[in-house]
């Protein structure tokens, strides 16, 4: 092994170190999503799909399909599964990714203990980097944040409260039916109606609340749907969730043909969660584009309905759904258009 003060020792470090932390970084996301994945099954969850960056991971009869995906704003990785009806594993699938990133990054610090005697000394380096970026990325998904979206840590901490484990899961099993081709109206009121007990400043049951109000829009009780939304103080809820909130308020006053609001709503915090690239929210910014802005129909159409086709199968039926329900909305209000 080269003396620590050679040439040799701090070309090797740099240019070592360098590769591990890359490498470190490039695979701490999909490290951190298969964690949920994992402790996930363990738990008895059904899985719904990956996505790791440009590549979305899910089931189609059985087998495994791999096939690239429209990016999502500020969402790298993404674990979706469904769990079963109590909520027995909650803990553990929450607490999956980071325990994938601990676990990896302790392995890594041993291999640099056994390796550190011997001949390996770039391999030492390399195990070194690759450990410490994991072992960082961890650390930031186990320290509870809040803003602007809640970490792994801040969720184990809501969790401890029983409504919010039973909102939470219920987010998850309608995100799950939603992903597979299904609308709200295959859940019942009662189903997403929170305990009036449940405290609404919790963010996860205020996203019930918010779930509860897209039920109510889909089945066209839009008053219902607004007094849930605006029941919500949203000075208290994490900025995701005021987004979301802001972002339904002025999808319901389209809907209402209440331009003059649907203007006032569009703030810069809704043009942020318009443009995540998620598909509903697309079509909501399409509605406005369309309805408010006088952009051409036609054109913005003809671009969501190419998106949706290159959808996997699994989440294309939803897209088209949602592409469905702009153009009823566009023809109830612009009673010329014909498509």
């Amino acid at each position: 092994m080269p003396a620590y003060n050679s040439m040799a020792f701090i070309v090797a470090w740099i240019i070592f170190s360098a590769l591990g932390y890359l490498s470190g970084f490039l695979l701490s996301v999909p490290i951190h999503e298969c964690g949920h994945l994992l402790f996930g099954l363990v738990s008895g969850y059904r899985f719904v799909f990956l996505r790791l960056f440009r590549f979305l991971f899910y089931r189609d009869n059985k087998k495994l399909v791999v096939t690239h995906s429209t990016p999502v704003q500020g969402i790298a990785g993404q674990c979706i599964m469904c769990p079963k009806s109590d909520a027995t594993g909650v803990f553990l699938y929450n607490a999956g990714g980071f325990l994938a990133n601990l676990i990896v990054s302790l392995f890594c610090f041993w291999l640099c203990y056994v390796l550190l005697n011997t001949n390996t000394l770039a391999l030492t380096f390399y195990f070194l980097g690759f450990g410490l970026v994991n072992l960082l990325t961890a650390a930031i998904n186990l320290f509870p944040k809040t803003n602007p979206i809640p970490n792994d840590g801040r969720n184990l901490l809501e969790l401890r409260n029983k409504e919010a484990r039973k909102a939470f899961l219920i987010g998850l099993k309608v995100n799950a039916r939603l992903t597979e081709g299904n609308s709200y109206s295959v859940f019942s009121q009662t189903e997403l109606l929170p305990a009036i007990s449940a405290d609404k400043n919790n963010y996860m049951v205020a996203n019930q609340y918010i779930l509860l109000a897209l039920y109510y829009s889909e089945v066209n009780q839009l008053e219902k749907a607004e007094a849930v939304l605006k029941n919500l103080d949203i000075s208290k809820l994490p900025v995701i969730y005021q987004g979301q909130v802001q972002v339904h308020l002025l999808y319901l006053a389209l809907l209402k043909n209440d331009l003059g609001l649907a203007r006032s709503l569009y703030t810069e915090a809704v043009q942020l969660v318009l443009t995540s690239g998620e598909f509903d929210l697309l079509c909501i910014r399409a509605a406005f584009d369309i309805l408010v802005q006088g952009h051409p129909a036609l054109e913005i159409l003809k671009q969501l309905e190419e998106m949706a086709n290159r959808f996997p199968t699994f989440q294309r039926a939803r897209a088209m759904a949602d592409l469905a329900q702009l153009k009823r909305l566009i023809q109830k209000n612009s009673a010329w258009f014909q498509f």
